[in-house]
């Protein structure tokens, strides 16, 4: 397993601060300190695409937040750690953009620098509905680690896949909704510092606040009303979900690397 295509690009939009499931239930939206991450591995998906599982535990509360990031698309898009903009300009994708923070501030490394290690460990199986033994690879300089996240709860739709077995999976919303987390923001656990502040030296954590005082206790209704064809109908639309949004314009780069060996 390798992490080589997720190197970092001068000329690609660095994380700029802007305001743009657990076990117990959804977390309401706010800033949660005190995560510890528990597991973190990768997962491939039939395309070819990276996605990053982490278990957290928030360590005040007893509450677990899983989540994936997709950090580098499929084989048939170029196995990028980015996507052009229709004006084609390179932004990172969303979930590369977290996962890239989180190795930055909650292991001072960069993400090309992770490594990892086949482990077997308890995963849950939706074929035989239960937690079995799965060989992963699994990211090791995570392992342990502390960190602070800006964490949204949004309401999206229950989806259904309207393909046959032997079909690519389509999957199209039911008509039904169900409250989710997504990680919008990454925070350094011992200062509250983002990956702009840390980068630009500052000594004080400004955006923590500004974040919080947006986002807590808000609850992002991203459903669409729209429930899937009947069947035997052709769908309207792919079975492909985008997750957040674009990356905004970029801070200036610094000019000598902050996180990682440089």
């Amino acid at each position: 397993m390798s992490f080589g295509n997720l190197t970092e690009d001068a000329t690609i939009a660095a994380e700029k601060d802007t305001l743009g499931g657990s076990n117990f239930g959804p977390l309401g939206s706010g800033v949660y300190r005190n995560m510890k991450i528990v597991m973190a591995y990768v997962q491939m998906s039939k395309g070819g695409a990276m996605g990053i599982i982490l278990h957290l535990l928030n360590q005040d509360t007893g509450k677990e937040l899983k989540q994936t990031l997709w950090v580098q698309s499929g084989t048939a898009k170029g196995s990028k750690n980015y996507y052009e903009t229709k004006n084609g300009e390179k932004r990172y994708l969303p979930g590369f953009e977290i996962f890239s923070a989180i190795t930055k501030l909650g292991a001072n490394l960069l993400p090309s620098d992770m490594t990892v290690e086949e482990k077997t460990v308890s995963l849950w199986s939706y074929e035989e509905k239960k937690d079995v033994p799965t060989q992963v690879d699994v990211i090791m300089p995570l392992l342990g680690k502390f960190i602070t996240l800006g964490i949204v709860k949004q309401t999206v739709d229950k989806t259904i896949n309207v393909n046959g077995p032997n079909e690519t999976p389509n999957y199209m919303p039911t008509g039904e909704t169900r409250d989710e987390n997504e990680i919008k923001k990454v925070f350094r656990a011992e200062d509250g510092l983002t990956v702009a502040e840390a980068s630009a030296e500052a000594t004080e954590a400004v955006f923590i606040n500004t974040w919080a005082n947006k986002n807590t206790g808000v609850t992002i209704d991203r459903s669409t009303n729209v429930a899937a064809p009947a069947a035997g109908a052709a769908p309207s639309a792919s079975g492909s979900i985008a997750f957040g949004a674009a990356a905004s314009t970029p801070d200036a780069k610094p000019s000598a690397p902050i996180f990682g060996a440089g």
